[in-house]
């Protein structure tokens, strides 16, 4: 028998109408965590009056909703919330670009050809 988490909540069985609680995920770390279920996109029960095997998904338009919020918290952030390193020419396209008489665009040129 594999590792899952249990998954807290109560749903109703899509057959019968009983309402469904003991729910199981391998969709997190799968350590016998007790999760809420709004931790989770996917998780499973079997109903114990009708036997059907009964699984929950978020809904794909809730999932997309989700991705579209983070998206509009990125764009929020400011400079200060980024890193900012440097390299020199030289260690960006080795000592022999200089020699080569490249310029700086044909060597990003031929950097995103390769």
């Amino acid at each position: 028998m594999g590792m899952y988490d249990h998954v807290e909540g109560k749903f109703e069985c899509p057959e019968c109408g009983a309402m469904l609680t003991g729910f199981q995920t391998k969709s997190y770390a799968c350590m016998l965590d007790v999760l809420d279920y709004r931790m989770c996109d996917y998780f499973y029960t079997s109903c114990t009056n009708c036997e059907t095997w009964v699984e929950v998904n978020l809904d794909d338009k809730i999932a997309r909703k989700i991705y579209e919020a983070i998206s509009k918290m990125r764009l929020d952030l400011c400079a200060e919330d980024y890193d900012v390193t440097s390299q020199t020419n030289e260690e960006r396209y080795g000592e022999d670009n200089e020699e080569s008489g490249e310029t700086l665009s044909d060597a990003d040129k031929n950097e995103e050809e390769a």
